[in-house]
């Protein structure tokens, strides 16, 4: 099964140990994202929990110069994982749960993503975009077996 959505944000930047949660900037990111994956878990049903994760990112950027500037790819892959999960327990005691900004956005909820350690397969882009806006697309690819993961990135 192949999940799809699109975030018009930047996507969140992991960085050292430090839960994003905690960072005004990243804690935005994660919200646009856990939003999207939200809607996206609306439209795909729930998911049976698989044994395997194929992950793809592809980061559009409107200005070539930025291409650079933005930032790593690892961070951002990082940051994805880690916003697709439920927030540590850590960071659970610094967020508001009544806040309305977090309506369907489930911190203590995983969406999609239980554990990265899941994730057998990453593919990740930056592209140019004649779209003013960074955006991101992520295609998640959920499989039973190994094997499978052959057959999806063919598709």
């Amino acid at each position: 099964m192949r999940i799809e959505f699109t975030v018009f944000d930047t996507p969140p930047k992991k960085s050292g140990a430090n839960s994003m949660w905690n960072s005004k900037s990243e804690r935005s990111r994660i919200i646009s994202l856990r939003k999207k994956a939200y809607e996206a878990s609306l439209e795909y049903g729930e998911i049976v929990k698989k044994n395997y994760i194929g992950l793809e990112v592809i980061l559009f950027i409107p200005n070539k110069k930025d291409i650079f500037r933005i930032g790593d790819l690892d961070n951002f892959i990082g940051g994805i994982c880690d916003g697709l999960q439920a927030a540590s327990y850590s960071a659970l005691k610094y967020i508001d749960m009544k806040d309305k900004e977090l309506q369907n956005v489930y911190p203590h909820l995983p969406i999609f993503i239980e554990n990265d350690n899941r994730v057998v397969f990453i593919k990740a882009t930056k592209n140019y975009s004649k779209i003013e806006q960074i955006h991101y697309r992520i295609i998640l690819s959920f499989l039973s077996e190994l094997n499978e993961l052959d057959n999806e990135l063919s598709e």
